[in-house]
């Protein structure tokens, strides 16, 4: 039985359970942020790579263009990547990335918006129809 109740999330418990379950079974996870990022994107990213981490996880923090400078002072901000592997990736997650188009990885790697890799599974889902989930509690 979850915790959650159905009348208390703007998605279903399903949908939650699903995520939860591709971030557990999932070793190679990379966490995209948009183009241009501003704090958001980049906070959100850092603390679900950190939420990731503390389960044993290594994902890696991704965006096309640098943080931005305010953003230096945030811990792990200079290991994000601009470019990856992506035949070495299980799952895709964007973050604060309404659009897979936003984060311009698809224009370098066009094989991410395969079926191939489940993509903007946490923000989106939205091929699937899925509510998008911006805040997912990892407990």
């Amino acid at each position: 039985m979850s915790i959650y109740s159905e009348k208390t999330l703007p998605f279903s418990v399903e949908l939650l359970d699903e995520v939860g379950h591709l971030l557990k079974t999932s070793e190679r996870i990379v966490i995209l942020s948009h183009r241009q990022p501003d704090g958001d994107t980049i906070g959100a990213n850092l603390a679900l790579r950190m939420a990731l981490q503390q389960w044993g996880k290594s994902p890696i923090s991704a965006c096309i263009d640098p943080p931005p400078e305010y953003t230096l002072i945030l811990p792990g901000v200079y290991d994000f990547v601009n470019d990856f592997d992506t035949s070495a990736v299980d799952l895709l997650i964007a973050v604060d990335c309404g659009e897979h188009y936003m984060t311009r990885f698809h224009e370098k790697n066009p094989e991410i918006l395969s079926k191939k890799i489940p993509f903007n599974s946490i923000k989106a889902l939205e091929d699937l129809g899925y509510y998008s989930v911006d805040n997912l509690p990892l407990e």
